[in-house]
């Protein structure tokens, strides 16, 4: 259950001399100025625990008197600091959870011996380390599902994301996330847009909304710069007989002053000849991908 090393011998040598000093707690009341109860082996290791978490893997009665031991507040805290040693695994999870509860743990009667800063430290250390689990994430989630918010969390919520940026590097990675999303959760969006109750509900947001003309523009920016890397690959013949491949013919266009109908219709026609006349005399259109579908 425990690794055998010195960490261990220590804990159980605090452990033993404790249960000769005391044995139950009317005799703690007496003895010590200052006492806490403690499970000898986790009680978060029990299948049977009585406090409210994941239930553990070992059988039997976590509060049976042969698992219990009553310490000092002081020596409470090295046996949790001993336990961080002596576990592995979803042992050693669960006591890093214990040892940061501990740190940050406030007693009512101001009785629980004062953390140093190093201690204290390394508590939140352990914390950013372990994280959240996905257990615990969905969790959260179902737990907040459907659940309303007061008009008061809502401002809130907004007043801590205003002026709020993803770095660059989020952005990539959200980007290529969007990017590789199944074909099942794309028909999965598609049908939920197209819902009726989903289309009713998007009309009543945005009814009275009017969006200014710089809002306009950044719009057609942004999907312009879009197309230019993820748009369809055409192949060109420039007035000087060049071959090139661009991505996006919008984008390209504008860059250039030169018509994006001219091309289509340039593909499509009989006969393979240059554009004769307006902005995009001179160049021809070649190809287009996925142009069969």
């Amino acid at each position: 259950m425990f690794i055998k090393n010195k960490y261990t011998k220590c804990y159980y040598s605090i452990i033993n001399a404790a249960k000769v000093r005391v044995s139950t707690r009317k005799e703690a009341k007496k003895v010590l100025q200052s006492y806490e109860q403690h499970h000898i082996i986790p009680e978060s290791f029990f299948t049977n625990r009585t406090r409210k978490g994941t239930p553990g893997w070992l059988p039997g009665n976590p509060n049976e008197k042969e698992n219990l031991v009553f310490l000092t507040s002081r020596e409470h805290f090295i046996c949790h600091l001993l336990l961080l040693k002596m576990c592995s695994g979803q042992g050693l999870r669960l006591m890093e959870y214990a040892f940061s509860a501990m740190c940050s743990w406030k007693s009512k009667k101001n009785t629980r011996l004062e953390v140093k800063s190093r201690w204290y430290e390394l508590s939140k250390l352990l914390k950013k380390e372990r994280g959240v689990s996905n257990e615990t994430r969905s969790k959260i989630s179902l737990a907040n599902r459907g659940k309303p918010k007061t008009e008061e969390t809502k401002r809130k919520i907004s007043s801590s994301k205003q002026g709020f940026k993803h770095s660059d590097e989020t952005r990539a990675k959200m980007c290529e996330a969007q990017r590789h999303r199944s074909k099942e959760v794309l028909s999965k969006l598609a049908e939920q847009c197209k819902s009726p109750e989903r289309r009713a509900l998007s009309s009543k947001v945005h009814k009275g909304k009017t969006v200014s003309s710089e809002t306009r523009e950044k719009i057609r920016n942004n999907r312009i710069q879009w197309t230019s890397t993820h748009g369809e690959k055409w192949v060109l013949q420039t007035p000087n007989k060049e071959i090139i491949e661009i991505r996006g013919l919008n984008a390209f266009c504008k860059e250039h002053n030169l018509c994006p109908m001219a091309f289509n219709y340039n593909l499509t026609a009989s006969t393979r000849n240059p554009i004769s006349r307006g902005r995009s005399a001179g160049w021809m259109a070649i190809s287009r991908e996925n142009m069969e579908k």
